[in-house]
């Protein structure tokens, strides 16, 4: 994701995952928030069916 410039629409896919671990939701957190910081827009979908393993909200998920 550090490739990507700042300011872009961006859409991140995980439907096709089993386990996003605590270290990429906060790499995932990061990159939200440094984007909208420059105008950019990003959707993460495909995790609706994921479950987090904490209540954090920066927690592990897995389906």
């Amino acid at each position: 994701m550090e490739a990507i410039p700042p300011g872009f629409k961006v859409i991140i896919d995980l439907k096709n995952t089993k386990l996003v671990d605590h270290s990429v939701m906060e790499s995932l957190h990061n990159f939200e928030h440094d984007n909208t910081v420059e105008g950019g827009i990003e959707s993460i979908v495909g995790h609706e069916d994921h479950k987090p393993l904490s209540s954090h909200a920066l927690a592990g998920r897995f389906k």
